[in-house]
């Protein structure tokens, strides 16, 4: 989807405004970014932005099923430090921390307008158990999930 198309939904989301607006804003966002940064090196070749554009698909098609970005790399049929190289370049971000970052968005967007217990959204965001999506949660936010969803209600 071009930048264009991805300002049309954002703008159609905020005007909308329903459950988890805010985190689908901050996604598209992230997109659009990614997109003006790939598009701002106008030396670079259209095929890396290319392969960052196909990585970022596959790394977020399925939440459940997370790909490693090595996984990732081999699929578009290059090499995990030469694939490392061109994502960092054009989001600003290292695959892997690109994808911590969407899952974690993820993970606010249910525990803000769900009452799904922490087990279940492990288990749709990839996570082997309540206890890792914790620790990860915990290690990008600084306070537990359930302490976060209790906040976020107030």
């Amino acid at each position: 989807m071009e930048v264009a198309g991805l300002f049309a939904s954002a703008a159609q989301i905020a005007h909308e405004r329903y459950a988890g607006f805010q985190v689908r804003l901050g996604l598209l966002a992230m997109q659009i970014l990614t997109l003006l940064i790939g598009q701002a090196g106008r030396g670079q070749q259209t095929a890396h932005r290319d392969v960052v554009s196909e990585a970022i698909r596959l790394m977020s098609a399925n939440p459940a099923q997370p790909v490693s970005p090595a996984w990732v790399a081999k699929r578009l049929h290059t090499s995990y430090s030469h694939f490392r190289r061109l994502f960092k370049a054009q989001t600003g971000f290292s695959p892997k921390v690109y994808q911590m970052q969407w899952r974690y968005r993820h993970a606010c967007e249910l525990l803000r307008h769900t009452n799904l217990p922490l087990k279940d959204i492990a288990e749709r965001l990839g996570y082997d158990s309540a206890y890792h999506l914790s620790h990860a949660f915990k290690k990008m936010n600084g306070v537990s999930p359930q302490h976060w969803r209790a906040r976020a209600a107030d």
